[in-house]
């Protein structure tokens, strides 16, 4: 009966230091606001080109939003570090209580306890980036479609202006020279192979 428990024991121990080690990659979510690009999206996407940047009412826009996200971020990192802490401490108790089974089989109770308590911080932990995760994403949705009725505006506007349409242009030209490079140069990418 000991035998058994022990190799019960052995395989729970080493069940919840797995999730306890898998737990903290889930616990970081998705990268930070700050290193969102100016264009607004995460590593410079494409979605938000065609837009004037220069413009205030969109700058306000892109950086209205990047505050909200900053802030469910920092919410989100309160919540997440006391139950890291936590989580911390409970594995420290599972470790010093498996040295003290060695001896003492009386602790196995305290030892599946803390197992429980250890599991349900994790869980604890998986709900915040569950939820943290579907605040992003509500703002992101709102900030597309707030964006896509700015994006229809600005290029009625180019129809109107024909100013704006050729400084337009311009920036597109320049855009293409800052990311593909000039012909002839090293790092040039033909249009061709672009996007």
């Amino acid at each position: 009966m000991n035998r058994k428990f022990a190799v019960v024991m052995l395989i729970m121990l080493c069940t919840v230091t797995s999730v306890f080690a898998m737990g903290r990659g889930m616990e970081f979510g998705p990268p930070h606001p700050k290193k969102m690009s100016d264009r607004g999206g995460f590593g410079g996407q494409m979605e938000f080109f065609w837009a004037d940047f220069s413009d205030p009412e969109v700058r306000k826009m892109l950086d209205n939003y990047k505050d909200k996200m900053e802030e469910v971020f920092l919410e989100s990192r309160k919540e997440r570090n006391s139950l890291q802490v936590k989580r911390r401490e409970l594995f420290f108790k599972l470790r010093d209580l498996k040295e003290k089974y060695k001896t003492d089989k009386s602790v196995s109770k305290e030892i599946v306890k803390t197992m429980r308590e250890i599991n349900e911080v994790t869980e604890k932990l998986q709900d915040i980036n569950q939820q943290t995760m579907d605040k992003l994403r509500k703002l992101n949705e709102e900030r597309r479609k707030e964006f896509s009725i700015y994006s229809k505006k600005w290029i009625d506007s180019l129809e109107k202006d024909e100013t704006k349409l050729e400084q337009f242009l311009k920036k597109v030209d320049e855009f293409e020279l800052n990311r593909f490079g000039k012909p002839g140069k090293k790092g040039y990418i033909p249009p061709e192979d672009r996007f």
